[in-house]
């Protein structure tokens, strides 16, 4: 038989803090308000089945059109409640949810309630599982089609439904990992998976500390973040790159977790162990001017080429008198060198006009 609580009840169990009235007024405003859930948490062997109910009222001065469905819960980095989407595909209590009308209308002032069941499938493994009540509002949206407007869910709460099947206990878990994202701003990321049949939730802190003196440089707590059944949570943390001091410092980052198991019927999380991981870091200065250094060398090194080989061709140059109204081409081919490497050694321009008695460089050949 199910256990029946009020949402208040279930949120403190489930140390998600946040009153219905509260996700009342970020959905809807003054257009719905859900006041109660009843019924939400569940003690059912595989294929058994149990009901729960809520009210929806309407306070708009018009009728509003509902969209129920069950959705499984997610993993969340943070101390709140998430769930899937009407588009994800459900793998748990998020298809043991069912309505008997999915979709419907609420007129002005008018207040229904809302059954709905929760059906464990045969050969069910034991745990707990979490899922939701998805209440979603819909407006028409797009073109007209065959049938009516094409609908869209534009607004949603969610309420919490926990499902207990008895059996044996597994509370395993794999830090699955810790690593750093170098850049300008380095990323830490943890991965932590949930691999037994409880709800676990992360408690801790990530501690970046010098290298060179252990003094702590930056912090961040990890409160309640909390995984299901065969799921995973990522959390990362991104390095405030203001911090370092030199050219280059090296980091060591540690991970201090407290692993808990969540109980649903007490609201208490039992401590089951405490892990640490240990990754080290560095952050270059360097890199930010790197790059035009390395190119303003390199056009250093051009020109200092261009200099030195003129200087030399010009050192092995023999020297040639104009006469008369000698031309370039004459003297070229007179040398049998290139009119334009002439030009170039002696820097005569355009139009190339010589004058007899001048003296020029003959490059070699």
């Amino acid at each position: 038989m199910p256990k029946t609580n009020t949402l208040k009840k279930i949120f403190t169990a489930c140390f998600f803090t946040v009153a219905v009235l509260t996700q009342t007024i970020i959905l809807y405003g003054f257009y719905l308000s859900v006041p109660e859930i009843k019924d939400a948490t569940f003690q059912l062997k595989d294929g058994e089945s149990a009901e729960g109910s809520f009210t929806i009222s309407n306070k708009n001065d018009n009728k509003e059109s509902i969209k129920l469905y069950g959705a499984d819960a997610i993993p969340s980095g943070a101390s709140f409640f998430a769930a899937k989407s009407d588009t994800d595909k459900q793998l748990n209590a998020g298809n043991w949810i069912h309505f008997e009308k999915d979709t419907f209308d609420v007129g002005p002032g008018e207040t229904k309630t809302i059954t709905f069941k929760v059906t464990i499938p045969e050969t069910t493994p034991p745990g707990s599982y979490a899922g939701a009540v998805a209440v979603g509002l819909i407006k028409p949206q797009g073109k007209e089609v065959s049938g009516g407007m094409t609908l869209s869910t534009t607004q949603r709460t969610i309420f919490p439904v926990y499902i207990i099947i008895p059996g044996v206990e597994s509370n395993s878990y794999e830090w699955k990992d810790f690593s750093v994202v170098p850049g300008k701003n380095p990323l830490l990321n943890i991965s932590f998976a949930n691999t037994g049949n409880t709800i676990l939730a992360l408690e801790g802190k990530i501690i970046i500390k010098n290298a060179d003196d252990d003094k702590i440089v930056q912090t961040q707590e990890i409160k309640n973040a909390v995984i299901y059944q065969n799921g995973t949570t990522n959390i990362s943390m991104a390095f405030d790159n203001n911090l370092a001091k030199n050219i280059i410092n090296k980091y060591k980052a540690s991970a201090v977790l407290d692993i808990n198991k969540v109980n649903i019927l007490t609201g208490k999380n039992d401590r089951i162990n405490t892990i640490t991981k240990n990754a080290t870091f560095e952050i270059d200065h360097l890199e930010i001017i790197y790059y035009p250094v390395i190119i303003l060398v390199i056009l250093l090194v051009i020109i200092i080429a261009v200099i030195l080989r003129k200087r030399m061709v010009k050192a092995n140059a023999k020297k040639y008198t104009v006469t008369g109204n000698e031309t370039l081409e004459e003297i070229a081919k007179k040398t049998k060198v290139s009119w334009g490497k002439i030009a170039r050694l002696n820097n005569i321009r355009p139009p190339y006009t010589l004058k007899s008695g001048m003296i020029i460089l003959i490059p070699k050949s």
